[in-house]
């Protein structure tokens, strides 16, 4: 019997020094949890930033569109104006012959 009991205290020894292995793997395996947790939220912050970016910057391209739109417009107008007088032009120098 007293050797039924050494052989249970040795049993429970073995299963108290894994069981602190175990705990020391556990609070490893928490802490790279935690990391990874915190790495996923500074990615996620960093991904919002970059969705505000993105926006502001396919707002900036409309206002350059419709910037270049008005140029078009404006270079047509100047286009019109200056064969108009180039027209004048000719007529008078007709006209002074």
């Amino acid at each position: 019997m007293e050797d039924i009991l050494k052989q249970i205290l040795s049993e429970i020894s073995s299963m108290k020094q894994e069981m602190g292995s175990m705990k020391e793997q556990v609070n490893e395996n928490t802490q790279i949890l935690k990391a990874l947790e915190h790495k996923v939220d500074v990615i996620k912050a960093e991904q919002e930033n970059m969705k505000h970016d993105v926006a502001e910057i396919k707002g900036d391209i409309k206002a350059i569109r419709s910037d270049v739109s008005n140029l078009n417009e404006s270079q047509a107008s100047l286009i019109e104006m200056y064969g108009e007088y180039e027209v004048f032009i000719r007529t008078l120098r007709r006209k002074a012959l």
